[in-house]
């Protein structure tokens, strides 16, 4: 039985009118979701340059604030037991920034077919877009680590 599996490669924070789409890949575990970040609208903000993009960082940054998810670190960061794991499907550990979302945060899990797979938390949500090959062999992992929906 592996310990980690690749759920998907986007995913949506929500916290009231805040919609954040993030690119990146999520990870599940028996004990928590690991949401690594590589594309956000604060990265594409910053890369497009100049005053109008710095602006729009700073706007986006101030709304996109920490406190709105459980825990944010970086991949380098994770303890050496996940990342060291041979079922961690992310070999490099570098700076890019990680959510992570422990079960005890996890209120509620929600999947429906052929749409989203959500994390309902008590202040965020976080609408997953699952894999489409393999989607059912990771909802029966996650199924197996007791993870209810």
């Amino acid at each position: 039985m592996p310990e980690y599996v690749v759920l998907g490669r986007s995913f949506r924070a929500k916290k009231g009118q805040l919609r954040d789409d993030h690119g990146g890949r999520v990870i599940g575990s028996r004990d928590a979701f690991y949401l690594v970040v590589y594309f956000s609208p604060a990265g594409a903000a910053v890369a497009s340059g100049g005053l109008l993009g710095g602006l729009l960082a700073a706007a986006s940054s101030a709304l996109s604030d920490k406190t709105v998810y459980d825990q944010i670190t970086t991949l380098s960061e994770l303890p050496s037991e996940v990342t060291g794991h041979p079922d961690w499907p992310i070999k490099k550990a570098d700076r890019r920034p990680v959510i992570v979302v422990p079960r005890s945060a996890v209120k509620r899990v929600k999947y429906r077919w052929w749409h989203t797979f959500d994390l309902i938390c008590e202040n965020q949500s976080y609408y997953i877009g699952p894999r489409v090959f393999g989607r059912r062999a990771v909802l029966k992992q996650l199924r197996d680590w007791g993870w209810e929906f």
